[in-house]
């Protein structure tokens, strides 16, 4: 108990969360290392464990897609260098 006159007890500061816990970190490492970020949205004990199965379906799915338009420009580029050769040497 304090004494009249004294000064209030001050509370102990909050220890900082841990980066990962910070939604806005977790965002922000999927939106820049795509799936390498899985980890840290799995290691967020505060979101759902459905939320974390959709935005890893949604990740692997972006993943994929982004792979299959990469390959399909790749082979496009291919091509159309194979006919500006053709081209320039007949």
């Amino acid at each position: 108990m304090t004494e009249p006159g004294a000064p209030a007890p001050v509370p102990a500061p909050k220890p900082p969360e841990p980066w990962h816990q910070n939604l806005t970190l977790v965002v922000m490492s999927i939106l820049v290392l795509g799936p390498l970020g899985l980890p840290v949205l799995w290691a967020n004990k505060r979101l759902p464990l459905l939320v974390k199965i959709g935005a890893t379906i949604i990740v692997i799915a972006l993943t994929f897609l982004s792979i299959k338009v990469t390959i399909g420009l790749y082979e496009r580029l291919r091509s159309e260098l194979a006919q500006l050769n053709a081209s320039l040497h007949p």
